[in-house]
């Protein structure tokens, strides 16, 4: 290797540092320097950070959902209507059966038929909130993939299965 520092060439690489980079790369270094430097002067400065700006917009369309949804939905009065429980039936099977067990007797999640089993109430109320809203642990909500006729017809079904 030579003693030459003008000039390199390892590998069959030559690199000639006499020559200056070119005029548009400099323009571009120092554009993204004073970028940066304002960048992080508005963060800094301003007190800004991503996590209060998704809390107000999260905020933001909670409000706007619930104006267009109005008030919550409430569960129709107890209907032991055997056409409701039937259909509720059917679309237990298809909706629910894959994790609470057919007729409601367990599969990997609640065992339905059971009231000491109901961590949240057996009440009317209690499993129609369940079912629309979900709940922690597992339970998704079906207040977007049912409608509310839907939704009280499978809380018929799971009432009329309930046992002591």
């Amino acid at each position: 290797m030579s003693d030459n520092h003008d000039n390199h060439e390892i590998d069959g690489i030559r690199e000639d540092r006499k020559k200056n980079p070119p005029t548009y790369y400099l323009i571009l270094l120092a554009g993204l320097v004073i970028w940066a430097i304002g960048y992080m002067g508005y963060h800094f400065i301003s007190g800004w950070n991503q996590e209060d700006a998704f809390a107000q917009r999260l905020e933001a369309h909670k409000e706007r959902t619930a104006q267009q949804q109005g008030s919550e939905p409430q569960a129709a009065p107890a209907s032991n209507d055997p056409a409701s429980i039937k259909r509720g039936k059917d679309l237990y099977d298809n909706q629910c059966a894959m994790c609470h067990g057919q007729g409601g007797g367990g599969g990997f999640a609640t065992d339905l038929t059971i009231k000491s089993r109901y961590k949240y109430g057996f009440d009317r109320d209690a499993v129609f909130q369940s079912i629309r809203e979900g709940r922690p642990g597992g339970m998704p909500s079906s207040a977007n993939l049912l409608s509310q006729r839907q939704i009280d017809d499978i809380t018929n079904y799971v009432i009329s299965v309930i046992r002591e």
